[in-house]
């Protein structure tokens, strides 16, 4: 965000270091500028019809996402903030599909509910976890993501926005796996 973006929000909220995300103005006279949108292509232009946005999250390590399923907090690093915040301006519900870097499965996939901003910190996301088990990479194989030239699901790099239809199969092979912890959020 740049000193402009940093004005906009202060002055949209009482409490700027606490405001959440969907409550901020974000100067929608204004366009956006494209600094937001550094990954946006043709190819991508049909992700704005869809209500449900689906990025994958990928830390350095597993215990970080354990932290995660803790706190409900996530840190986004910042090129996948400037998506988010992209993608809530146009009032869609962001989903993040957790998977370490090498750890051959994915985690858990939780829901974005809003940013916090607080002095001298990093903004850290507030999340709902939506599934939390880890399935390993051999049994998602099948699963192809269109937006990221056909690869497979799990071949992105953070911040990766993946097909809905792509991540609906995920969901469901994570809700028909044994002691998989569910929440309802999801609809």
């Amino acid at each position: 965000m740049d000193n402009e973006d940093i004005k906009a929000i202060a002055n949209c909220h009482p409490n700027p270091l606490t405001a959440p995300v969907q409550n901020l103005n974000l100067r929608p006279e204004l366009p956006l500028p494209t600094s937001y949108v550094p990954w946006k292509s043709d190819d991508l232009l049909a992700l704005f019809d869809a209500n449900n946005i689906f990025l994958l999250i990928k830390p350095t390590q597993t215990s970080s996402i354990e932290i995660a399923f803790q706190t409900g907090q996530w840190v986004f690093a910042p090129h996948t903030e400037k998506k988010i915040l992209y993608f809530i301006a146009f009032h869609k519900t962001v989903y993040l599909l957790f998977t370490a870097n090498n750890s051959q499965a994915f985690q858990g996939v939780a829901k974005f509910l809003h940013l916090y901003i607080r002095f001298n910190a990093k903004p850290q996301g507030k999340i709902a976890w939506i599934y939390k088990n880890e399935i390993p990479y051999t049994q998602l194989m099948h699963i192809r993501n269109p937006f990221n030239s056909n690869k497979l699901i799990f071949e992105g790099n953070d911040g990766q926005v993946v097909q809905e239809e792509s991540a609906n199969e995920l969901f469901r092979i994570l809700s028909q796996q044994r002691n998989v912890i569910y929440n309802s959020i999801y609809s």
